[in-house]
């Protein structure tokens, strides 16, 4: 996953530069993303080897929940054709209570009326979100909205997303009240879907 990142940091940098260097400059946007995620299902596979019963625990479920996060991004992109734009974002966003990450994105808008122009917009982003820890979540998002064009280079959108986010998240034994250890662990897999509402002003 590194490195799928590390190869679409690069590409985007490059077009950006080739834009730059042709004077394209009105293809470029910066922008700024905030709003609410509305977390509503989690589905989970948790299989460890607990010490206080001395055997391996399967553990596999789907429940719903109900968990209001916030997150925000800032982003820079470039239109890439008429009705087209390639975005890289990073920002800071909350999964579920306690896990807060630092998402690192790329995003493919579409705007059929064109970028600059009223109208339906639809997007679809992937990446990363970083945390202190040694590993990742994953993430990936689509979802639909309205651009409100309020010059020739500046616009306001309302954007609805369906997120689902992959993560390893420590397992808690409800009989010994406490987090099973690292080394125990043979699989911790949990994937999170919500739903985020965001308004976004981009110049």
């Amino acid at each position: 996953m590194k490195k799928r990142l590390l190869i679409t940091v690069a590409a985007l940098c490059c077009c950006l530069s080739a834009s730059a260097g042709n004077g394209l400059f009105s293809r470029l946007h910066a922008g700024l993303e905030w709003g609410g995620s509305f977390t509503v299902l989690n589905h989970y596979h948790y299989n460890y080897l607990d010490d206080a019963v001395g055997f391996r625990i399967n553990e596999e479920a789907v429940r719903g929940m109900f968990n209001l996060n916030g997150y925000f991004a800032g982003y820079a992109g470039m239109d890439v054709a008429k009705e087209l734009n390639l975005s890289l974002l990073l920002g800071y966003e909350s999964i579920y209570d306690g896990r807060e990450v630092m998402p690192l994105s790329i995003r493919l808008n579409w705007y059929p009326s064109g970028c600059h122009s009223d109208g339906l917009l639809f997007f679809a982003d992937t990446g990363s979100g970083i945390r202190k820890s040694d590993s990742m979540v994953k993430r990936a998002q689509i979802g639909t909205g309205y651009r409100l064009s309020l010059s020739d280079y500046s616009s306001l959108d309302l954007r609805l997303g369906i997120r689902i986010c992959h993560d390893n998240p420590d397992v808690w034994d409800p009989v010994e009240e406490e987090y099973i250890s690292r080394r125990n662990i043979l699989r911790n897999d949990a994937h999170y879907f919500a739903l985020n509402f965001g308004l976004v002003i981009e110049f």
